[in-house]
């Protein structure tokens, strides 16, 4: 699994593809997650229904510094980190910097999927969930925080009321 070029914005992203460019912006998107999951966070959630349902293999889209791949790492389940954006260097390996949008996995390479808080970096979910769904064997289940700006730790719009969606195959 070999990191692809990739570009800074696209046709599918709805926000800045600053991280890397910005790493302040990164760093305070950290601080305000932590702030928000403190009581809305879904990773542990997510993490129990991978091991609760026997998953092996998870590739987690958008995963940042690699937060649910620690939590599944911890239950035995190997996990794949895939973002984008440099900061993934922090990630626990294997991690792939790639976009959403094209993933460099084979059909049916993973049993779990999770694309949390990172949907709402695209104009249009539907195309990253179909990949998603390409690279996951058939038994296989995804699941993903709503694209929603009014539920996202880090858009300005971000409402901590909100609660997480989860997505499922």
């Amino acid at each position: 699994m070999s990191p692809q070029p990739l570009a800074n914005e696209g046709p599918g992203h709805v926000l800045a593809g600053d991280y890397d460019e910005d790493p302040d912006r990164f760093a305070a998107n950290q601080r305000a997650t932590e702030r928000f999951l403190a009581r809305n966070d879904v990773h542990p959630d997510v993490a129990e229904r991978f091991a609760a349902e026997a998953r092996h293999l998870v590739v987690d889209i958008g995963g940042g510094n690699g937060t649910l791949a620690r939590l599944l790492g911890g239950r035995g389940i190997r996990t794949v980190v895939v973002d984008r954006a440099g900061h993934i260097a922090q990630a626990p390996r294997p991690a792939v910097r790639a976009d959403a949008l094209q993933l460099p996995f084979p059909d049916n390479t993973f049993d779990g999927a999770a694309a949390l808080w990172m949907l709402y970096h695209l104009a249009d979910p539907v195309p990253a969930l179909r990949e998603a769904h390409r690279y996951c064997a058939p038994t296989a289940c995804s699941r993903s925080a709503p694209p929603a700006a009014t539920t996202t730790p880090n858009s300005p719009r971000h409402s901590p009321g909100g609660a997480p969606d989860q997505l499922r195959r």
